[in-house]
């Protein structure tokens, strides 16, 4: 939903996810052994404990970025994290997205 409100031109403010961590990873960003991920700037890997330690150690595992759209929203002017001035940009047209689209609309028309 966050890209059809962005495709509108309507301004958009978007909550930052932070990854749910536990009291293991807590511990070791307190004895500085990880540091905090900051979703403004940070993928944030989903896939539980594994996956982000593994992303925090320099060794980034294949998982999906629950931030990756938000970021991207933000970083091209479609949006801005919550708190910060609103901006209304222009409407946009995404060929690939309408592509996609034109796809999923087909196959939910097929008999």
């Amino acid at each position: 939903m966050m890209v059809e409100v962005a495709q509108l031109g309507r301004p958009l403010s978007l909550h930052p996810l932070e990854a749910d961590t536990g009291g293991l990873e807590r511990a070791l960003e307190g004895l500085g052994l990880l540091r905090r991920l900051d979703p403004r700037q940070d993928p944030q890997p989903a896939g539980g404990l594994r996956a982000r330690l593994m992303y925090r150690l320099g060794w980034p595992m294949h998982s999906r970025d629950l931030s990756a759209i938000p970021r991207w929203l933000v970083e091209r002017g479609r949006a801005v994290w919550l708190g910060d001035p609103p901006t209304v940009p222009p409407p946009f047209e995404d060929e690939a997205l309408a592509a996609i689209a034109a796809r999923i609309r087909a196959m939910v028309e097929a008999p």
